[in-house]
């Protein structure tokens, strides 16, 4: 549920704060958004299965190296993808419609807080499947209390540019602070590119 509200909020307040012209170029971009984010969401819905495998075994190892493999397959998919859309966002809102070329830089900023959410990797559903839900569901409500927050602030200031910036940050924070309790608990660097120490997991 608090997924679907963070997923949804900006545009339930662009609504009430902006124009409706804002809320069609928002609900565009976040749609272009989460289509690219559906190479996460492919990539987690293999993995998640077989991180509740790996912890039960207590195979900290082989969890570390899925973890990364995961991080590392989910940024070979989407940074091409990515590339697109912060280089050339005008391409990709055409398809839309003129109208929506305005949206350039509310797709860019969009665009970084995703690749922000794809440095990070499957650590949401590490945490998931391996008993830290109650964690996962306190992150997500600090982000949707972040996000609902930074919309009602910037909104009125930069209108959907505010909204854009607010959901980017919101987004960042979550998976921040997840992929940072996944090192505190298990020692596993979800940034592939980066060494890793010997994991450890929970007793």
């Amino acid at each position: 549920l608090m997924g679907v509200l963070t997923h949804w909020l900006p545009v339930l307040l662009l609504g009430v704060l902006a124009t409706s012209a804002e809320v069609g170029v928002f609900a565009i971009a976040l749609r272009v958004i989460t289509l690219a984010g559906f190479v996460l969401m492919a990539v987690n819905v293999m993995a998640a299965p077989q991180f509740a495998e790996l912890y039960h075994q207590r195979e900290a190892g082989h969890l570390a190296r899925l973890v990364r493999h995961a991080s590392k397959l989910t940024k070979l998919l989407a940074i091409p993808l990515l590339i697109v859309l912060l280089a050339v966002p005008h391409l990709v809102l055409r398809l839309f419609g003129e109208g929506f070329v305005e949206g350039v830089t509310v797709l860019r900023v969009m665009a970084v807080g995703y690749a922000i959410n794809l440095v990070t990797g499957s650590v949401g559903t590490l945490l998931v499947m391996s008993g830290h839900e109650r964690t996962m569901q306190y992150l997500t409500l600090l982000a949707t209390g972040v996000l609902a927050v930074g919309c009602l602030v910037l909104i009125p200031a930069l209108g959907v540019l505010g909204a854009a910036v607010a959901a980017s940050v919101a987004m960042a924070l979550q998976n921040g602070l997840a992929a940072w309790w996944v090192w505190r608990v298990f020692r596993i660097n979800p940034l592939f590119f980066l060494p890793t120490p010997e994991p450890s997991l929970p007793d």
